[in-house]
């Protein structure tokens, strides 16, 4: 698909890191269903909109009946490696979580009904469990929709930005 491949210390720090944030996720997961498994994923292609695809860190499925649990997500914030998830979420900046109350809780799925969102740093880490919304879905949908449309497919063909124009008509 010529996904272009990123060298740089936040991604090397992800790609270091994400075998022991799986094996954290292994542990907690195992008080509450001790017969699983964890396989790699690959990428998720939408089989309607081709253009969306979604690259979970792995796909988590019952041993006995092999039913799918869902699909768990790594998230290794380089920038915050040295805090916990709830220091880093209390930042003032673009941290994937925020405290909300007493919890912490991810900001932001491949048709599945859960995706476990798995955020490790060297001092900590924060399993959740998030369900797909129906309706935050169609939303977003309408609006990706409307961007390839409008933006992604006009660049891809005419190359304004790359030419120093602005993409939309003001």
């Amino acid at each position: 698909m010529g996904f272009i491949q990123f060298k740089c210390d936040s991604v090397r720090w992800g790609k270091t890191h994400d075998i022991a944030a799986k094996r954290i996720y292994q542990i907690k997961l195992k008080v509450i269903h001790t017969d699983f498994i964890v396989t790699e994923s690959e990428v998720w292609v939408n089989e309607e909109f081709s253009y969306l695809f979604s690259s979970p860190d792995g796909l988590v499925t019952c041993k006995h009946t092999e039913e799918s649990l869902g699909l768990i997500k790594g998230k290794y914030p380089f920038k915050f490696r040295n805090m916990t998830p709830s220091e880093a979420a209390k930042k003032p900046t673009s941290f994937c979580c925020e405290v909300i109350g007493a919890e912490l809780k991810f900001k932001q799925v491949c048709y599945k009904k859960t995706c476990d969102i798995v955020i490790w740093t060297l001092r900590g880490y924060h399993v959740e469990i998030i369900f797909f919304a129906e309706r935050f879905w169609i939303l977003m949908l309408k609006k990706m929709n409307s961007f390839v449309i409008k933006a992604y497919i006009q660049e891809l063909f005419s190359e304004h930005i790359n030419h120093g124009f602005s993409l939309y008509n003001q």
